[in-house]
């Protein structure tokens, strides 16, 4: 992890890792922004939207969306992974999930990022691609 020093032991410290990362680029970051409205019928809120100055609404990639997950040992991100990255699809931005986590097996790492996830301690660097900054 590029921007913080310190290990990220739960969702809250993630996203605020996440913003950490977003900030150190020069992003413009936003918390819990609200896209409408799940598959269960709750609000939809994107964990972390990060937007480049320079591209701010002359392009569609201006702004991404993060979400986040974050599992020690056992757990249910198992299972809400999937209904994560459907409910990306309905994101009005690009998006992606990033994850950390020793809780994660080796074959589910490989199925995420089968899905375009993004292991935290890439994100900087998947931004950077993202962006097209060096």
């Amino acid at each position: 992890m590029a921007a913080g020093k310190q290990a990220v032991v739960n969702a809250q410290q993630m996203v605020k890792e996440v913003e950490k990362i977003g900030k150190s680029l020069g992003l413009k970051v936003e918390k819990r922004v609200k896209a409408g409205r799940t598959i269960w019928a709750t609000d939809r809120n994107i964990k972390v939207v990060v937007e480049h100055a320079s591209t701010r609404g002359k392009t569609k990639k201006s702004r991404v969306g993060i979400d986040c997950i974050c599992q020690h040992g056992s757990g249910t991100a198992y299972h809400k992974f999937f209904s994560k990255a459907a409910d990306i699809k309905k994101w009005p931005m690009d998006g992606i999930i990033t994850y950390t986590g020793d809780g994660f097996t080796q074959e589910f790492k490989g199925v995420m990022d089968s899905y375009g996830s993004v292991p935290l301690n890439n994100l900087e660097q998947w931004l950077k691609t993202y962006y097209n900054m060096k």
